[in-house]
């Protein structure tokens, strides 16, 4: 999921994770994007996964570890993708 709205050019990508009417996201920048989730946190109200950043903010690789959160939420489930 991006953060940004649907007409935007994209913002950041968090990893969204739902496993038997249980929703959880990874944020790759941890603590740091939490001003980025306020809406979803709102919206949603998702539980999340470790907040120990992935990613600096100066970095452009937050798809691609919001796929390698996905990836380990699918082969160990939900308490895997958590602690990501």
């Amino acid at each position: 999921m991006n953060t940004d709205s649907s007409a935007g050019r994209g913002e950041h990508w968090i990893a969204v994770l739902d496993d038997n009417g249980r929703r959880a996201m990874s944020d790759p920048l941890g603590a740091a994007g939490k001003a980025q989730r306020r809406r979803l946190d709102a919206a949603e109200q998702p539980e999340w996964a470790e907040d120990d950043p992935e990613m600096r903010r100066d970095e452009a690789t937050c798809g691609p570890r919001a796929l390698a959160a996905l990836a380990v939420g699918l082969r160990h489930g939900m308490e895997g993708f958590l602690s990501v």
